[in-house]
C-alpha cells in the first residue's frame, strides 16, 4: 500500500515539482527503488502463505534483488519493445531491497509497533 502511495505521489507531485538532478532521480530511478523494495515484500508474503520462511537475510534479499534486476535489465529488453538496459537501475533495485530489509528488521525488533512484544522491566508474575 505504501509503495502504491509513493508511486502515486511520484507521478502527481515529485515529478512535476522538481527540476535538475532531483527530477532525473524521480523520473528514472525512484520507481526502480520502489520495485526493489516491493518485489522481496511480495515474494516474502507468498513464501509465508506457502508456509516457508520469508526473505530476511541480507544475502538472500540481495541475491534475489540482483537476479530480478538482471532479468529486468538484460532479458526484458529482448521481449518488450522500447525497453532499454540501464545498468544504473541495478543499484536502485538493490537500494530498494536493502530498504525493505531495514524495514523488516525494524519491525521485528522487540518493542516496535509492528514487531515483537515490549520487554517487561519487572520480574515475571
Amino acid at each position: 500500500m505504501a509503495a502504491a502511495l509513493l508511486y502515486l505521489c511520484n507521478r502527481l507531485f515529485f515529478l512535476p515539482g522538481t527540476t535538475g538532478a532531483v527530477h532525473l532521480f524521480f523520473a528514472w530511478y525512484f520507481s526502480d527503488l520502489l520495485a526493489g523494495a516491493l518485489i522481496p515484500a511480495i515474494a516474502g508474503l507468498l513464501l509465508i502463505l506457502a508456509r516457508l520462511p520469508p526473505l530476511t537475510r541480507p544475502l538472500s534479499v540481495t541475491g534475489f534483488a540482483l537476479l530480478c534486476g538482471l532479468f529486468w535489465e538484460l532479458v526484458m529488453p529482448l521481449y518488450k519493445p522500447g525497453a532499454v538496459c540501464d545498468p544504473l537501475d541495478l543499484p536502485a533495485y538493490l537500494a530498494g531491497a536493502w530498504i525493505y530489509l531495514g524495514l523488516v528488521r525494524a519491525a521485528a525488533r522487540p518493542g516496535s509497533r509492528a514487531g515483537g512484544m515490549p520487554r517487561s522491566s519487572g520480574s515475571p508474575r
